[in-house]
């Protein structure tokens, strides 16, 4: 199981992942959005306004049948 949480930063829906580190800088977290897929995202995004269940959702099934994830969201 992945830990994921769904946030709203600049009116974008954005997946953090907060346990996995990226690998150019421990500093930062893997992220993803529809745009842009896997980046790189600093921790303070984890503060961001929580994604509702509805707002979330074709994201979540992006993450689980394309990019083969189970996930726990935190």
């Amino acid at each position: 199981m992945t830990k994921v949480k769904f946030v709203i930063f600049k009116k974008e829906l954005t997946a953090l992942f907060p346990e996995e580190v990226t690998h150019n800088n421990r500093a930062f977290i893997l992220s993803y959005a529809h745009i842009g897929q896997h980046s790189e995202a600093s921790r303070s995004l984890m503060k961001c306004a929580r994604a509702t269940p509805e707002q979330y959702k074709s994201l979540a099934e992006e993450l689980t049948n394309h990019c083969g994830y189970t996930l726990e969201i935190v």
